[in-house]
């Protein structure tokens, strides 16, 4: 079938128009097979057939062309399907498109819970690291925490031993300088005082009273001395120390000098300070018998203090 637009394929028509042609066609192909079976039948019956034709000016124009069979009827179309039915049953591109973004969300599912589980793993190992750089700092502030109190304790030990130095050598400037204010005739009004007080005291062994004055004098500078010892703390046993000590007459210790060692170092430093410590000693009121003390051999020991 031809239309404006160029021949059309029978089955692009609608199905109403290609059941028409179909009844049309069957319709003829009847009527054919009708009028030969009359023609059949009257030659059996021995009539002769009278044909008669007729001829149109048209139809001898074309006698002297050849023959052509007419083209044979279309095939009938199809029986057409519901629509129900076609929709009911998906497309195969359909289908695989379905099935390819399914597969696609699992994949990019998969991908992002890979994703979410490396950052979970990164997330921890920050932690981690940073537990670890707090632990680091905190070690390195008590290491800088200790040296810090070390060395503020070794600066405190010095600054004691500072002024211990410092305070000995402000006495012995004020010792030295006491001596020195002493004048020619003092140091021999001392002298002739001593003379005096030699034969004194020379009276005085033989009546047996000098001897008790000194010892009692010696006991009181002993006593005095003990008060100021502190007695280390690891002292052990009875150690015995004897120092020298030189007395000025107004009782003030000039000098100190170890005579014998009690073998513990510490004690007798204890012992050496406390007797700077006691200056001025006491000194008896006599001059002749305050001489005497100028010049002491000190003995002490830790059962003295009991």
């Amino acid at each position: 079938m031809k239309d404006g637009q160029g021949w059309r394929q029978p089955a692009d028509l609608p199905w109403q128009v290609r059941s028409g042609a179909a009844a049309l066609a069957v319709g003829l192909h009847a009527l054919l097979v009708l009028m030969l079976v009359l023609h059949l039948r009257e030659q059996d019956q021995g009539a002769p057939a009278v044909q008669a034709e007729l001829w149109s000016p048209q139809a001898l124009q074309h006698a002297d062309q050849p023959h052509v069979a007419p083209p044979p009827p279309p095939p009938p179309p199809p029986a057409p399907q519901p629509q129900q039915q076609e929709e009911a049953q998906p497309k195969p591109d359909i289908a695989l498109a379905e099935a390819r973004r399914m597969q696609q969300a699992k994949l990019e599912q998969e991908q992002q819970q890979q994703k979410q589980a490396q950052q979970q793993k990164l997330k921890q190992l920050q932690k981690e690291q940073q537990l670890r750089q707090q632990q680091l700092l905190q070690k390195e502030q008590q290491q800088k925490q200790q040296q810090l109190q070390k060395e503020m304790e070794h600066q405190q030990q010095l600054a004691q031993q500072q002024e211990a130095a410092a305070e000995q050598q402000k006495r012995q400037q004020a010792l030295k300088a006491l001596l020195a204010k002493q004048t020619e005739a003092g140091i021999r009004a001392e002298s002739a005082t001593a003379l005096t007080g030699a034969s004194k005291r020379l009276q005085a062994v033989r009546s047996g009273a000098n001897d008790r004055l000194r010892n009692e004098y010696i006991d009181r500078i002993r006593s005095k001395i003990r008060g100021m010892l502190i007695l280390p703390p690891d002292l052990q046993g009875n150690p015995q120390v004897i120092y020298h000590v030189s007395v000025l007459p107004t009782g003030d210790v000039l000098s100190v000098r170890l005579v014998h060692a009690s073998g513990q170092p510490a004690y007798d430093d204890a012992v050496q300070r406390a007797i700077y410590k006691a200056s001025p000693l006491p000194m008896p009121p006599d001059a002749g018998l305050a001489a005497q003390f100028r010049e002491l051999d000190l003995h002490f020991s830790p059962s003295d203090q009991n």
